[in-house]
């Protein structure tokens, strides 16, 4: 449909035509090779108007410039998109379940889900029995950046030691205080094979169990916990199947008192409670549909565990020795740093009184040399007498 010449304006006019114009002279230039831009002189290029410069000019690198810019921009626009539409498909499913459970879901009145950035949201529920709050932590791949999910995924084939990204979902439970006095100190988990050592790695607290096969899970499972009893008290398996009907979804489900990054310090080893559901990210139907059914039992799991689960005296015996153990640890190494600490200081001033000595006149060198054999000598006798 062509546009009527009485609904241009002036200005738009004048950009048809130059628009119009620069075409037809680029056609020009490809058709007929002119003496390149940089080999005109100053006086020829005056001469020139500004249409006949833009169709000199050799415009490759520009084209080759914009076009890459635009490509990034697109390929960044796209995929920070598609991962605020997987962010959004997880909450609008989720919240299916979570607004029976929840008094309050959002993270504020205005912002249902925060964007901390591209690859990661968060999410947050609060105002329910036994629980203070319910964070949901969203970590997706760079798909914004199109170059570095490029790049990573190249090196992770060919190096061992770099992780490839990938979709997850980290469910944090806080409880409430008052089902936090009613919750034994202990670890427990459920745990996919597929990802065990990685879930080590990043969990200090599941170093610090046993790992133990059941039929009573999927094979595609194995339990971690500290001692076998507290698989048998916390774990029921008529109740507490819907956490492993969907082995591509769940990564491990865990229960801790213990922190995530190794402690270093005593404050840093003081109990924590927590319950931990960590999962892939679920995208289609059915997968979402599993996902409702994984936090149905997840939520399950930690009322029975404030409700319900007590352990015997044995157990909390060997797991306050563990704990125990860790801290003796903790107070060792930070002995260490600290005799480290002052034999650097004591190293320190001896290189700065030889500093200082150096600037001192020979005669002067000589009385401290004196002063210190005859310390030195004081000193030996001093040992002799008292062998």
């Amino acid at each position: 449909m062509s546009i009527p010449p009485q609904t241009l304006n002036i200005p738009t006019k004048q950009m048809l035509a130059f628009l119009s114009l620069l075409a037809v002279a680029t056609a020009q230039q490809v058709s007929m090779p002119s003496q390149p831009y940089y080999e005109h002189t100053y006086e020829e290029l005056k001469e020139m108007g500004l249409l006949q410069r833009l169709v000199t000019y050799n415009w490759k690198l520009e084209l080759v410039t914009v076009s890459f810019t635009l490509f990034y921009l697109l390929t960044h626009f796209l995929g920070a998109s598609y991962n605020a539409r997987l962010v959004s498909k997880w909450v609008s499913s989720a919240e299916e379940v979570l607004d029976k459970q929840f008094a309050s879901l959002g993270c504020s009145v205005k912002e249902n889900v925060v964007k901390d950035d591209n690859e990661h949201y968060t999410y947050f529920a609060t105002g329910r029995k036994n629980i203070e709050s319910l964070t949901v932590r969203f970590t997706l791949k760079p798909r914004h950046n199109l170059l570095l999910l490029v790049s990573e995924t190249i090196l992770a084939f060919f190096i061992t030691s770099i992780e490839q990204s990938v979709d997850s979902v980290n469910i944090t439970v806080k409880y409430s205080s008052d089902a936090e006095s009613n919750v034994d100190d202990f670890i427990w988990a459920i745990v996919n094979k597929d990802g065990m050592n990685q879930a080590r790695i990043e969990n200090y607290f599941l170093s610090l169990t046993k790992t133990s096969e059941s039929s009573k899970l999927p094979t595609e499972y194995v339990f971690m916990s500290e001692t076998a009893d507290i698989t048998e008290e916390v774990y029921n398996e008529s109740e507490n199947s819907g956490l492993t009907s969907s082995p591509t979804l769940l990564k491990y489900v865990a229960f801790t008192d213990q922190s995530i990054v190794k402690p270093t310090t005593l404050e840093e080893a003081a109990s924590s409670k927590k319950a931990i559901l960590y999962t892939s990210f679920p995208t289609t139907a059915s997968e979402l549909k599993a996902n409702q059914d994984l936090l149905t039992s997840f939520l399950s799991l930690v009322d029975n565990v404030v409700e319900n689960v007590k352990f015997r005296p044995e157990t909390l015996k060997r797991v306050k020795k563990t704990r125990e153990a860790e801290t003796q640890k903790i107070k060792k190494a930070l002995e260490e740093v600290q005799k480290e600490e002052l034999e650097n200081k004591r190293v320190e001033e001896q290189r700065k009184e030889r500093e200082r000595i150096a600037k001192l006149s020979p005669e002067e060198q000589r009385k401290i040399e004196k002063k210190r054999q005859e310390k030195k000598q004081r000193k030996q006798m001093k040992q002799q007498r008292v062998r």
